[in-house]
């Protein structure tokens, strides 16, 4: 029979960790690898002992209560709790697996992660054929790159939005027939694929590996481009930050060169170039929209050394939802951060709502235009 453990249960059973799970310390942070490699959670620094002392060998988890009794001067029952919360975060994740010897047969029931994006993969060689060496950048302090990467893109979005103001109104007000319409999706395209061409190629820079490079749906909707990083967790905060940024700014470039063609053009390219100028545009503001897995929301994460803030908000928020128990690792947070995580996961569900709603109503104004 499978049932959910009790307390008891959970701690006569014998727990060894799963093949493929990786501690690393990073900017001070533990943080912890799954083994499908695709989620990436910072632990405690009990957390870390505790899966330290399952990776030496199989252990109980009433001698992980021994083991963590010696650390901490709390009740031994609420050291067993903690363990027992512990444990079962670790079974639903498939970090560690249990063995439970004579006892009955009993099972925590497996989560499996939620996955933002629909993936259709490309390629898994991408990395194999970028260099290093690929960006001949200049050795510059982190401050002096700062100041660079603000200029050019100040400058970048100056010149963008005097083309709109200059060009906007008349531009979008030409018709655009079935050819322009291929011809505005064919540059989007080529955009979205050369950002994210340069968060490869600004990871590679920095000394991280691309894992696979692919198209797929945001939120099974929203066409997307997507790059994978298999160990871009093991590069400091900054280094991550960087990969993340490398996208806006390359927005902001692309958006500038299409202001040249707006400006110097023939005038059916510059009819396609101003409503692609939108478009691209609407790409930059929606990767600094912090209240999606946007870029600018990496680059938040990463400097504010905060993992998981996006997911965290909106489990949190589900479980005050329907009632459930919360997970290990949220239940030691203040009451300042969980009321953040309800604020953000409710200002976030209502935002992404309107989102899809405007995309749908934009899609079907779309179909008059095709046929």
């Amino acid at each position: 029979m499978r049932i959910e453990p009790t307390l008891p249960q959970l701690l006569r059973l014998t727990f060894r960790l799963s093949e493929g799970i990786e501690i690393i310390r990073v900017d001070g942070d533990n943080l912890l690898r799954e083994p499908n490699e695709e989620r990436i959670f910072r632990i405690s620094d009990a957390s870390a002992r505790l899966l330290g002392r399952i990776g030496q060998s199989p252990v109980t988890g009433d001698a992980l209560v021994d083991f963590l009794s010696t650390s901490y001067t709390t009740e031994r029952i609420k050291i067993e709790s903690m363990v027992a919360g512990f444990l079962k975060q670790m079974l639903s994740t498939q970090v560690v697996r249990a063995d439970g010897g004579g006892e009955p047969e009993v099972v925590v029931k497996e989560r499996r992660p939620r996955q933002a994006i629909l993936k259709l993969g490309i390629t898994r060689s991408l990395d194999s054929l970028l260099s290093p060496r690929l960006l001949p950048l200049p050795i510059m302090s982190r401050r002096r790159w700062a100041a660079t990467v603000t200029v050019v893109s100040a400058t970048a979005l100056f010149w963008v939005v005097l083309t709109l103001h200059s060009y906007g109104k008349s531009g979008l007000g030409l018709h655009t027939g079935r050819w322009m319409y291929a011809g505005i999706v064919m540059w989007i395209m080529a955009h979205i694929a050369v950002h994210e061409f340069a968060h490869s190629a600004t990871c590679k820079r920095v000394g991280g590996h691309i894992k696979e490079f692919g198209v797929g749906l945001l939120y099974y909707l929203i066409p997307v481009a997507y790059v994978e990083f298999s160990d871009s967790y093991r590069l400091s905060k900054n280094r991550r930050a960087a990969i993340a940024l490398a996208g806006p700014v390359t927005d902001l470039l692309l958006a500038s060169v299409t202001s040249v063609v707006v400006w110097l053009g023939p005038q059916g390219l510059r009819t396609v170039a101003i409503h692609v100028l939108f478009y691209e545009m609407s790409i930059f503001f929606f990767n600094c929209n912090p209240l999606m897995p946007s870029d600018l929301y990496k680059v938040m994460e990463n400097l504010m050394g905060v993992v998981g803030m996006r997911k965290r908000s909106f489990e949190y928020l589900r479980t005050l939802i329907f009632r459930r128990t919360l997970p290990a690792y949220l239940t030691g947070v203040s009451g300042f951060t969980k009321a953040t995580y309800v604020l953000y996961a409710s200002v976030s569900a209502a935002y992404l709502g309107i989102i899809l709603a405007l995309l749908f109503v934009y899609y079907v104004s779309l179909i008059p235009h095709l046929f």
